[in-house]
């Protein structure tokens, strides 16, 4: 399990385009899972937010 602080740093690093294997060797106590996990996480949110199609409000004007 990761605490929220290293969470929170990872997904810093993840977010500035730090390396996935220079991320297990600056977290040697958090498991590899776990780094995935955050990253895939990263990944996908910014993902969305390039999809043109996130956040639009659909309205029904009938």
């Amino acid at each position: 399990m990761v605490n929220d602080q290293d969470k929170r740093a990872i997904e810093t690093m993840v977010q500035c385009g730090c390396d996935f294997d220079a991320l297990c060797s600056m977290f040697p106590k958090v498991s590899r899972e776990d780094i995935v996990a955050i990253w895939n996480y990263i990944v996908d949110a910014s993902r969305k937010m390039d999809d043109p199609d996130a956040g639009k409000i659909s309205m029904n004007c009938s």
